[in-house]
C-alpha cells in the first residue's frame, strides 16, 4: 500500500476550494478537521471533532460549491449570449 491509498482527492479538492473561496481558514480547528478526514477518513475522528466537521466543515463545504456552481452557470450563460 502506498501513502495515498486512504487519501480522499476529491474531498482534498473540495477543502481547497473552500479555502480559496474563503469559506474555510487554513490554520483553525476545522481545518485541520478536514485535513483529518482527507486523510484517515470520518471515523478517525472523536465525537467533539465530528461535531466540528458536521456543522462547521460540512456547511463550508456546501457554500463553497454553491458558489462554483453559480460561477459555473454564469460562464455558461456568457457563452450563450
Amino acid at each position: 500500500m502506498g501513502w495515498n491509498d486512504h487519501v480522499d482527492f476529491e474531498l482534498y479538492e473540495a477543502v481547497s476550494d473552500a479555502v480559496d473561496e474563503g469559506y474555510l481558514e487554513e490554520g483553525t480547528p476545522a481545518y485541520g478537521i478536514a485535513q483529518q478526514v482527507v486523510d484517515q477518513g470520518y471515523d478517525s475522528l472523536s465525537d467533539k471533532q465530528k461535531w466540528v466537521y458536521d456543522n462547521k466543515v460540512l456547511p463550508a463545504l456546501k457554500g463553497a460549491q454553491e458558489y462554483h456552481d453559480a460561477e459555473r452557470r454564469r460562464e455558461l450563460l456568457e457563452r450563450d449570449d
